[in-house]
């Protein structure tokens, strides 16, 4: 799963991004593949909307990802590859970043 990938959640959440023209936190139905939510590309020393993140995560889990990470499901079997984090309810659920948020 990459950026390219959003839509196959089942409930797409896209971040309130204002650097990257995304004014409000979006919320559609989605293709309905996977209930992973991901936040692509992130350069998690420069995330500016690090806030914005955590709110969204209240409203459903969202995978973080980096350039290099990618996400692999395979019916329930989940395996993720590269620098990433999980946020969930307003928290880092899981990191495997080292303090690089």
């Amino acid at each position: 799963m990459s950026a390219d990938a959003i839509n196959l959640a089942k409930k797409v959440v896209i971040t309130k991004d204002e650097e990257n023209n995304i004014p409000e936190t979006m919320i559609y139905e989605g293709v309905g593949v996977t209930d992973i939510n991901v936040e692509p590309y992130c350069e998690f020393e420069k995330v500016k909307h690090w806030h914005d993140i955590l709110e969204t995560s209240k409203i459903n889990k969202i995978y973080c990802m980096d350039d290099n990470c990618c996400i692999i499901q395979e019916e329930s079997k989940i395996e993720i590859l590269g620098n990433y984090c999980i946020l969930n309810d307003g928290k880092v659920e899981f990191s495997n970043l080292a303090n690089k948020i």
